[in-house]
């Protein structure tokens, strides 16, 4: 998870109730603190006040100065996204002091609202809402926090981790952001850290009581850009004998977006102590809007882009592709064509054969192929004509043994010649007789169908 500090002037926050103020004060994050008094200036007793806050994450946490002691003063009412409100104490033993004074549970990542009642004498510094590290690169506009302890710092040399309260001289002491700061007082010691934005800040503590003591320490961006910074204490009627939470000790101003690494090396130290208690940056755009960006570019390179931009892949599987829809279109036609090819074949066949039907009553006489220069004889109809003629034989064969005399031919006599034996007609009628049924004379018998 990351963390975005919320400083306690933005328009998130809603103030309502009581008598709220905001002060001035170099010991508060931004240099200012709100602030709801329990009595005003001439003694009158404020009423509580109230504090609404929209947010976008997982969890929120309130800093700043809990309230004196008084009766109920130690508790606050809490209520989020409308449901029940339920009372939290701000867990101070010795009040009043500078710490996180409120912790919500956990929640869904997403928009949440928030509401403190019951809020007297205590003051707001700021709030710390927890989010995803992965929407941390939308947060453009926000400030990301990181505590001394998180592994994007990496120290080298004789550091302590210090876990005592910081003493603020004439107003309330307390904790430093995550109740721990990394100390050192050797020079040459070093610590790096990596982030991923426009812009970083280091804070820690600074200790206003040696008033003869003095720092300096460097600090170097991407191995290029170098800062020296000294930091000597001064009298202060407020800070005398006291330390100073929420110390800006570097700014780097505007950076190019993208990823960075900050290294801060200890140069000078005399009776003074290094303090470092978190740092902030604003995060770089999205990675998505990064590679639009670096696409776009790309193209005012139009022929560089273009050589980059054909893969082989592509060109080979639409060479393939190519010869395939060919293939497939010559084995398409070459169906189709020997299709119709047989279509034309059963036709032909079909014509022969009803020819043959037609032709089954007709002479015995060869017949030409109806190919084109052929004078092959059809087998069909020799065959059929050859029936034909056997039937025929064998009717006139019946014929004669039911006649009681067998005709001789015709042609062989001379006209008006009759049979011996067969009576009734004059031998010297000339027309036409039938014998047995069968006609003879001059005119030739009619064919049988077969």
């Amino acid at each position: 998870m990351a963390a975005v500090i919320l400083d306690d002037v933005l328009p998130a926050f809603t103030y309502g109730g009581g008598s709220w103020s905001t002060t001035r004060s170099s010991t508060r994050y931004g240099g200012s603190a709100t602030l709801c008094p329990i009595t005003s200036p001439t003694g009158e007793m404020k009423p509580p006040g109230t504090i609404s806050l929209m947010f976008e994450g997982t969890s929120v946490a309130f800093f700043g100065i809990t309230p004196p002691v008084f009766t109920d003063s130690q508790i606050v009412t809490v209520s989020i996204d409308g449901g029940t409100p339920y009372n939290s104490t701000y867990d101070d033993s010795n009040p009043q002091s500078y710490r996180q004074w409120y912790q919500s549970p956990i929640l869904p990542d997403g928009q949440h609202n928030i509401s403190l009642t019951h809020v007297e004498g205590t003051e707001l510094d700021f709030a710390v809402v927890t989010v995803p590290k992965g929407r941390v690169a939308s947060l453009v506009d926000q400030q990301v926090i990181v505590d001394d302890t998180d592994g994007a710092f990496t120290y080298k040399g004789a550091w302590k981790v210090n876990t005592t309260q910081f003493a603020a001289g004439t107003i309330p002491g307390g904790l430093p952001y995550g109740n721990s700061t990394h100390r050192t007082t050797t020079v040459g010691d070093t610590f790096t850290f990596q982030f991923s934005g426009t812009s970083v800040s280091v804070y820690g503590v600074w200790n206003w009581g040696n008033l003869d003591g003095n720092l300096s320490a460097t600090y170097t961006i991407d191995g290029s850009s170098s800062y020296s910074q000294s930091y000597t204490a001064s009298a202060s009627p407020a800070l005398q004998n006291g330390d100073l939470p929420n110390f800006l000790l570097f700014n780097s101003g505007t950076l190019s977006s993208g990823n960075h690494t900050l290294v801060a090396n200890l140069t000078s130290c005399v009776k003074q102590a290094w303090m470092i208690d978190y740092v902030t940056y604003s995060p770089s755009a999205s990675t998505t809007t990064s590679t639009t960006n670096a696409t776009s570019t790309s193209s005012s390179h139009p022929a560089t882009a273009a050589k980059k931009a054909t893969p082989i892949g592509a060109i080979a599987g639409g060479v393939v592709g190519g010869v395939v829809l060919l293939l497939v279109i010559v084995g398409f036609s070459w169906f189709r064509s020997r299709k119709s090819k047989k279509q034309d074949q059963n036709t032909d066949s079909t014509i022969d054969t009803q020819q043959a039907v037609l032709t089954l009553d007709t002479p015995s006489t060869p017949t030409t192929s109806r190919f084109t220069g052929s004078s092959i004889i059809s087998p069909f109809l020799n065959a059929l004509a050859a029936r034909s003629e056997s039937r025929r034989e064998a009717e006139i064969n019946r014929k004669r043994q039911t006649s009681s005399t067998i005709p001789q031919d015709p042609s062989v006599h001379k006209p008006g010649y009759r049979p011996p034996g067969v009576t009734g007609e004059s031998p010297t009628d000339t027309t036409a007789g039938e014998v047995g049924g069968v006609e003879i004379g001059g005119v030739p018998p009619p064919a049988y169908e077969g």
